[in-house]
């Protein structure tokens, strides 16, 4: 029985990772498809994934910040 709540939990850890990762994933897909220089990903949470999306934000905003100056 303890193998099968083992499997369980682990079954469910993959899939929150998995699925965030995958969230990650189409808002960056989203992001190529267009230019827009309000856009943002949606917060993520504080772990690893949540810091990256932070750090992809960051990076819009300077981006958006440096087309506003070469205007």
């Amino acid at each position: 029985i303890a193998g099968v709540v083992c499997a369980f939990f682990i079954m469910l850890v993959g899939r929150l990772v998995v699925g965030r990762v995958a969230r990650l994933s189409e808002e960056l897909v989203r992001l190529t498809g267009r230019y827009d220089p309000a856009y943002r990903i949606p917060g993520l949470g504080n772990d690893e994934i949540g810091r990256l999306a932070t750090s992809v934000n960051h990076l819009l905003e300077a981006l958006a910040n440096t087309h506003r100056r070469a205007r």
